[in-house]
């Protein structure tokens, strides 16, 4: 028999007990109570301390344990008897749940969870009713992280499983948690309030560590991970959602739900992966200004995450002070229809070292002032890079500050089966001003079906496209120039762009080489313009048609190089002013690479060369003369 002494409050019902005390106790559960109801109440200064031991089985129709002040312990290896514990309660409908902490006073509310390696501490929540609150398998809430007094939760070796609709596995409020080899799996769907049935909720001013764990709903709009302010630091741990709308990671940070703290997320060496429609695999949302900024940051280091479902972007990131570092190998994934690998709409985004593939969409997207720069990564999808103000998904913040799309691809490669970088629907402010920065540079090897391709027809403002320090680009640049938009190219001295097909923008500014294939227009609006010197490499009928070409930038002369040219006149390029040349000689400004002859800007304003073939006549009387005098060597031998 179990031996209590007195000052220990001992407690076996079989209905609901509420006792209220003014003292200090602690109650103690052991072995072998079935069907039992504990439920202790403290108030004020009061503190109970709880101890379940191993071997309780505790079944209720309501909440199992609902403590104010003091502390919880479960541990599966106290007492005389260890082995499993076991909590299910039906029908919880008050808002509460299983086990139930709410620090008062700013008292030091803590649960200290011992299941052991097998996981043999479990929670059974089912809800029978209509659900007017949430349901929670455990809720711990403090009032405040005060200065030495955190509010304090140990998870380790639990499962928790949750049935019916608006039913969630855990909730941490205003707490700082630990939690490791455990599983937290849901499976009900959005109660008739609305309320979800996620696995595990962080609000406030909530921090949460966890490492070696699974989390798991298979319902509709039941996210894996859903915060409020709060902040995460995790390791190897597997997140998964199959529902529709259920991101696997959501994570909200807004001063208007009362704290002006920044957040922190981290996954290290994790798997985060959904399957159903317009689930996000990682969604950080900022929100509102009212109180001052705040910010969002998020890594993704040595991780996976993976989306297949139409809509579902595996990385989306909305509103200024979003910050998402994804670095160490970490491999993300959508293979959804429109859906993005990465999308940022305000936010900023850094790819490091890591892979980023959407099979069915851009596997990069910035919109609404956003930034992206990938190092030393491999950027693949439909479209490798898609710049747009169009809305990237449900969810997004106002737009705050207008500022330039930016993106940076540094090294790595660039690989589309449609356009390397897709820019439209860009409408600043004032016209004129910078809508986009779009930089590819340090060699990245760029392999994509049509290059650039610019939907002038809706682009308002300055799009600027620069290729630098030995990249080498292959494609075509399309957009027209409008009377709202500009789009300026820059090739810098050691790198080069291709033409491939027909092009037309506004500008160009090349130090390195510019190159036409054979049969393909580039019609610019604006100035062609050379710094430096640089190349101009020319096939069988390619031609510029250019506003103006500009010398005051130039230092050496242009080199043109001219493939498979047989006509003693090639037409290079078609100038609407030469009113910023200040040479009427055309040799001043351009020497040819590898043939002979002379350049020449004609009354009409053409660049053309004069390749020194010899005339037909002279040809055929060469050639007679040659074989006399081959045939005089012969005789006289």
């Amino acid at each position: 028999m179990l031996k209590i002494p007195s000052k220990i409050f001992f407690l076996v019902l079989a209905g609901v007990c509420a006792c209220a005390s003014a003292q200090t106790g602690t109650m103690t559960v052991g072995p072998g109570l079935v069907n039992t109801v504990v439920r202790q109440w403290g108030t004020g200064s009061t503190a109970y301390d709880y101890l379940v031991v191993g071997g309780t089985s505790i079944t209720t129709s309501g909440t199992s344990i609902y403590l104010q002040t003091g502390s919880l312990t479960i541990d599966v290896t106290a007492g005389e008897t260890p082995g499993s514990i076991a909590f299910s309660s039906d029908g919880v409908n008050d808002g509460s749940g299983s086990v139930y902490l709410l620090s008062r006073d700013y008292g030091a509310t803590s649960l200290d969870i011992n299941g052991g390696a097998d996981r043999s501490v479990s929670f059974h929540i089912t809800d029978q009713f209509a659900g007017a609150k949430t349901t929670y398998a455990l809720f711990i809430r403090g009032r405040e992280l005060m200065a030495g007094r955190e509010h304090v939760g140990v998870i380790d070796g639990v499962k928790v499983l949750t049935e019916g609709k608006g039913v969630v596995g855990m909730l941490f409020s205003d707490t700082t948690v630990k939690i490791n080899n455990s599983e937290i799996r849901t499976t009900g769907g959005v109660s008739e309030l609305g309320y979800s049935s996620d696995g595990i909720r962080l609000q406030g001013d909530a921090e949460m560590l966890i490492t070696n764990s699974e989390i798991f709903t298979s319902a509709a709009s039941a996210s894996a991970i859903q915060t409020s302010d709060g902040s995460i630091v995790a390791e190897n741990i597997l997140v998964q959602t199959t529902g529709d709308n259920a991101n696997a990671l959501h994570l909200l940070k807004s001063n208007s739900f009362g704290t002006n703290k920044d957040a922190t997320v981290s996954f290290t060496a994790s798997t985060i992966s959904t399957t159903g429609d317009n689930a996000i695999g990682l969604a950080a949302f900022v929100y509102g200004t009212q109180l001052g900024s705040i910010s969002y940051t998020a890594t993704l280091d040595g991780s996976t995450v993976t989306t297949s479902g139409s809509g579902s972007h595996a990385v989306a990131l909305s509103g200024e002070g979003a910050t998402l570092s994804v670095e160490n190998g970490t491999d993300i994934f959508t293979g959804g229809q429109n859906a993005y690998a990465v999308a940022s709409a305000q936010g900023d985004v850094a790819v490091l070292d890591s892979s980023v593939r959407s099979a069915q969409g851009a596997a990069l997207a910035v919109s609404q002032g956003g930034s992206i720069a990938a190092t030393n990564s491999a950027i693949a999808g439909m479209n490798a890079v898609q710049v747009s103000d169009e809305i990237l998904f449900a969810t997004t913040a106002a737009a705050i500050t207008p500022r330039a799309n930016n993106v940076t691809i540094d090294g790595g490669t660039l690989t589309a089966t449609g356009a390397a970088i897709i820019v439209k629907k860009i409408d600043t402010e004032s016209t004129g001003s910078i809508a986009a920065l779009i930089t590819l540079k340090n060699g990245v090897q760029v392999s994509s079906g049509t290059g650039v391709l610019l939907d002038n027809q809706s682009l308002k403002g300055e799009i600027n496209l620069s290729i630098q320090d030995g990249t080498s680009v292959s494609g075509m640049i399309v957009g027209a120039a409008s009377a709202d938009s500009t789009t300026s190219a820059f090739i810098e001295t050691g790198s080069t762009w291709n033409a491939s097909a027909d092009s037309s923008f506004t500008s160009l500014l090349a130090g390195g080489q510019f190159a036409i294939d054979a049969g393909v227009t580039v019609a610019l609006s604006g100035k062609m313009q050379w710094w430096d010197s640089g190349s101009l490499d020319l096939g069988m009928g390619a031609m510029i048609d250019a506003e103006v070409f500009d010398v005051a930038m130039l230092s050496g002369k242009i080199t043109v190089n001219f493939e498979d040219m047989t006509s003693d006149v090639i037409e290079i390029a078609r100038f609407q002013s030469l009113a910023f040349v200040g040479s009427d000689d055309a040799n001043d400004y351009f020497k040819a690479g590898n043939l002979t002859g002379y350049f020449e800007f004609t009354a009409d304003n053409k660049l053309v060369f004069h390749n020194d073939i010899p005339e037909p006549a002279l040809s055929a009387a060469l050639l007679s003369l040659g074989a006399l005098a081959l045939a005089t060597r012969r005789r006289r031998k």
